[in-house]
């Protein structure tokens, strides 16, 4: 469980966890239930053109994806974070669409950490 995989650094997330393996358990867990509900918001405020609703949900999925070592994840809502509040809708589009698809990958290997 120490090694990165792919965009996931468990390693990373332990340390600042100080090495609480089941805290971390339960924060994986928190974070695949509550991301795909931030996810669906931060869509309907980009949809209607709500950048600060947007930039809030983009600022709280950046920790929780940071919190359980998904840093090209935490990045990627950081860079989307920007995009919005320079009012660059079509940067923020290609952006939201790369955070989509590493969510994917992440929840799929997030998902082996809840059932340890």
């Amino acid at each position: 469980m120490d090694k990165p995989v792919a965009s996931l650094d468990r390693a990373s997330a332990l340390k600042r966890l100080d090495g609480d393996a089941e805290f971390y358990r339960v924060l994986v867990g928190v974070f695949l239930e509550d991301a795909p509900v931030q996810i669906q918001k931060l869509a309907e405020a980009m949809r209607i053109a709500d950048a600060n609703t947007a930039i809030g949900v983009a600022h709280t999925l950046k920790s929780g994806g940071r919190t359980v070592g998904a840093m090209i994840f935490g990045d990627l809502c950081a860079e989307l974070e920007n995009c919005l509040a320079m009012d660059d809708p079509k940067s923020a589009g290609f952006v939201f669409a790369k955070l989509l698809a590493e969510y994917k990958q992440i929840a799929w290997l997030l998902e082996g950490d809840v059932d340890c």
